[in-house]
């Protein structure tokens, strides 16, 4: 995709195109770069946009996003504000921002505007905004409201991975180990597997008495995320449970 939008940006370069034009191309393509993760590309793409289009909210509302990507949270703050400034109603936007003020810990302005985006009717990802709630109610130690936010996300999306995987969490920080394999085999099985869904797999199923289950998912974190800040944790359970006969044990480091 980014790659046949360079093609037509250069196909049409020799022609007269006007600014907002090479703005929204700029803007595709930096949005392309923003989805396969390389930030300063997209960044670059969507300051020449902004350059070219100085009052487009979705500019302002990417650029927010892959500043927060990169941690950058101030300059994400000010680029979401600016979207809502200019687009009083944008909840993409005050959703985003919701997100980064809760990584901020600004829960108090987080919580006013995903029940802005919660009761905007238009907004097509209610999902993601109850996620959002629940990750800020998470937070804060309130695992009975976290745990009903995601709930609440998973009822209007069945298949949001972020809010089976959050809730999966949740269920284990409420010492419910049992609730927690359930919801991590059913996120594995239609999200994209990675290291912290193995490992509170393997600590579920360990703590509930499932060794067999629980030996699987360390294995394969030890195995294919050598660099994983959970694997040497990992690896010392699995050598607790080997059978006493077996001398073997699993080098940590």
């Amino acid at each position: 995709m980014i790659k046949k939008l360079i093609l037509f940006f250069l196909l049409i370069g020799c022609t007269t195109v006007g600014k907002k034009e090479l703005s929204e191309i700029h803007t595709q393509i930096g949005i392309g770069y923003l989805n396969v993760g390389n930030y300063p590309a997209a960044f670059r793409e969507l300051q020449e946009a902004k350059t070219l289009d100085p009052n487009n909210p979705e500019i302002y509302n990417n650029l927010g996003v892959v500043c927060y990507h990169r941690k950058r949270y101030r300059q994400s703050v000010d680029f979401l504000t600016k979207a809502i400034e200019l687009k009083s109603d944008y909840s993409t936007a005050k959703s985003n921002l919701a997100r980064t003020y809760i990584e901020i810990k600004k829960y108090k302005q987080a919580n006013l505007l995903l029940k802005e985006v919660i009761d905007d009717l238009k907004f097509r990802s209610p999902e993601q905004a109850h996620d959002y709630l629940g990750l800020m109610h998470f937070r804060q130690g309130k695992l009975d409201k976290a745990i009903l936010e995601f709930r609440k996300a998973i009822e209007l999306n069945n298949k949001y991975c972020p809010a089976w995987y959050n809730y999966a969490v949740a269920q284990y920080k409420n010492k419910k180990f049992n609730e927690t394999s359930r919801s991590i085999d059913l996120y594995i099985g239609m999200c994209n597997v990675f290291e912290d869904a193995l490992y509170y797999g393997g600590l579920s199923y360990y703590r509930s008495g499932n060794k067999k289950a629980s030996r699987k998912f360390f294995r394969n974190l030890v195995k294919n995320y050598p660099n994983s800040k959970y694997r040497n944790t990992s690896a010392r359970i699995l050598n607790k449970m080997k059978p006493k006969s077996n001398k073997k044990t699993i080098k940590t480091f």
